[in-house]
């Protein structure tokens, strides 16, 4: 029974993540207000922005990997 619940919350996660990632999902998140970057934001926060998005695209290249 563990085995079936392990592998129905791999599944969900999967498709979770397959749904977050997807063009779709890309463009209803930029069309909503709270998702688009504001063109005067501080150059602080601009780098620490950058900095997440690099160490988010080696994790997501990590678990691709697996």
């Amino acid at each position: 029974m563990t085995n079936k619940t392990s592998d129905s919350s791999e599944a969900l996660q999967d498709e979770i993540r397959r749904q977050f990632n997807s063009s779709q999902m890309t463009r209803f998140l930029r069309s909503m207000p709270a998702f688009r970057l504001d063109n005067d934001m501080p150059e602080s926060i601009r780098d620490m922005l950058a900095q997440l998005d690099r160490v988010e695209n080696q994790s997501r290249n990590r678990y691709a990997a697996d």
